[in-house]
């Protein structure tokens, strides 16, 4: 179980690792789900992202004036226990409740990785 960041909200989530693919669900009911997204494992890239204390994201000015961005919806609450997964443009942030459950995540994602030839 997860918890995955996408356009600032965070939502709870369970991540399903294949041997082909991740699958992303949102929990319905006991043993049901509700399909949120996928990526094929041939494409997929696995980042760790480090702990911060919270940052301020935001485009630099000239695209900010450009695009009449609201900076407000660029702010990132603190990051622990995160991990990001990329395909393409696509991409989600994931964070565990826990340090142990995201390493464990990491060495999943590696071992899959590593046995379908991927090269991260």
């Amino acid at each position: 179980m997860c918890y995955y960041r996408k356009k600032n909200s965070s939502k709870y989530v369970y991540l399903f690792l294949f041997n082909d693919m991740v699958l992303v669900a949102n929990p319905r009911k006991k043993n049901d789900y509700k399909y949120v997204d996928h990526y094929p494992i041939t494409y997929v890239k696995f980042e760790s992202l480090e702990d911060t204390l919270g940052e301020m994201m935001r485009p630099p000015l000239p695209l900010l004036e450009e695009w009449k961005i609201n900076v407000l919806t660029s702010i990132f609450p603190e990051l622990q226990n995160a991990f990001r997964l990329e395909e393409g443009k696509k991409e989600h942030i994931f964070f565990t409740p826990k340090p142990a459950e995201k390493l464990g995540w990491q060495q999943a994602f590696t071992d899959t990785l590593r046995k379908a030839g991927h090269k991260q």
